[in-house]
């Protein structure tokens, strides 16, 4: 109660969108302390002033998700290394199945002498030798290593199939959250529009007195609100691009190609200044 009337209900609304706007600030600077938090376990140390804001790869994203994920699943480190896995279990049972085939060694003598010298004294002599051995385990225990071997291949190439499912599974869901999120970002970036086109007209009406200084204060609120969100989508539209990258395999190779080109572009040429003067040069000196 001031002076014994009750407050202005306008100033509550004004005061409402203030402490709404000091709440949501606080928010941001929470965030803000816990990515810097986060940053340092990381890299070991705080952010400084040399943080640069992430390139977009947008244009090494594919257009087209069934031919990207086909080429994904076939190229992918983690299926190639799954392969060579199943690969090396398969060769562990032919190592085994190898035990039932006996062992063939040769040796191979040749001499020749010829001594003139004495009666019969040539002689030739050449000799060939073949050894089989042939192990039998009566025991079983030469199949049972065999039948290990395949369960071990059996549980490789399972393995390997399961990991397609979950790259596959992985993959669409990085391209549908790209999708959304870039529909998000276009929205957030017409809501900008909206709402600067609104706070605009809003001056206009103010200076005609048709709105009062409340409707600017809410139209000035939602354009922030709104700036906030496209800044927030335009972040969240980069990391749903490397998360995508990031599943089909491809995101260290893009980075690292990014940073290469960006250190090959031949740095700008330094702009030059027109003479003043009427067009004469100021090094000339005039005769005497």
């Amino acid at each position: 109660v001031h002076a014994g009337m009750p407050p202005d209900p306008f100033c509550q609304q004004a005061e409402d969108v203030v402490m709404v706007m000091k709440a949501l600030v606080n928010d941001y600077e929470g965030s803000l302390r816990k990515a810097e938090s986060e940053f340092a376990e990381v890299t070991g140390h705080a952010p400084d002033e040399s943080l640069v804001k992430p390139v977009s790869l947008a244009s090494a994203l594919p257009q087209d998700i069934d031919s990207a994920l086909s080429t994904a699943l076939e190229s992918h480190p983690a299926i190639n290394s799954a392969r060579k896995e199943s690969d090396a279990a398969k060769f562990d049972v032919e190592a085994e199945q190898a035990g039932y085939l006996p062992d063939v060694m040769g040796e191979m003598s040749y001499l020749k002498s010829d001594k003139r010298d004495l009666i019969g004294g040539e002689v030739e002599d050449a000799r060939a030798i073949v050894r089989m051995n042939w192990k039998f385990a009566t025991g079983g225990e030469q199949k049972s290593a065999i039948e290990r071997s395949k369960a071990q291949q059996r549980e490789a190439q399972a393995k390997v199939e399961e990991l397609k499912r979950s790259l596959e599974r992985t993959i669409r869901q990085s391209y549908a959250d790209y999708s959304t999120v870039k529909r998000k970002n276009a929205l957030a970036a017409e809501r900008v529009d909206l709402n600067e086109n609104l706070l605009k007209n809003y001056n206009l009406q103010f200076e005609s007195a048709r709105v009062n200084l409340l409707h600017l204060m809410r139209a000035e609120s939602q354009l922030y609100k709104a700036r906030l969100d496209r800044a927030d989508s335009g972040f969240n539209l980069i990391v749903s691009e490397y998360a995508l990258l990031a599943s089909l395999g491809s995101l260290k190779s893009n980075l690292l190609s990014d940073a290469v080109s960006a250190k090959q572009e031949p740095p700008a040429a330094p702009e030059v200044q027109p003479a003043s003067g009427g067009g004469e040069d100021r090094n000339t000196q005039a005769a005497p």
